[in-house]
């Protein structure tokens, strides 16, 4: 199973269609897969369940290891979000597809699941700010 975790993360709060990027990390000669699918999750007051709402997410959402040092691979995304409110992202890594050796395909082994912590994403100013005295 892979053990990966994010060298930077999502920032706390950022506006909405600003870019940032996402970094994770694995240690290296560990069964670490060969790609990642990244995902947006919606988390309302209202309710304690998340939702998927990568429909509002904007950027590279596939990434592949890359060896950065004989310790560690790393897996880099950037990405923005499009809509206000409260979300966390989800990795979800995946092995090297491989022949089903029954003429039907290709097999995917799923390996992990990498969470962010939440983060908020702010609307926009409308306006600039006044200097009010």
């Amino acid at each position: 199973m892979a053990s990966a975790d994010f060298v930077i993360a999502p920032p706390e709060s950022i506006k909405v269609g600003r870019e940032f990027p996402i970094i994770i990390q694995a240690p290296a000669n560990q069964n670490n897969g060969s790609m990642g699918f990244l995902t947006l999750h919606s988390v309302t007051s209202r309710s304690s369940r998340p939702s998927e709402a990568s429909e509002y997410l904007k950027g590279s959402l596939v990434g592949n290891w890359d060896v950065m040092s004989s310790h560690y691979d790393s897996m880099e995304f950037t990405v923005k979000v499009t809509r206000p409110g409260s979300y966390y992202l989800q990795i979800q890594l995946y092995g090297e597809p491989r022949d089903n050796h029954d003429g039907r395909g290709l097999t995917v082994e799923h390996l992990g699941v990498v969470e962010s912590q939440r983060f908020r994403v702010r609307e926009k100013s409308s306006s600039p700010r006044s200097n009010k005295r």
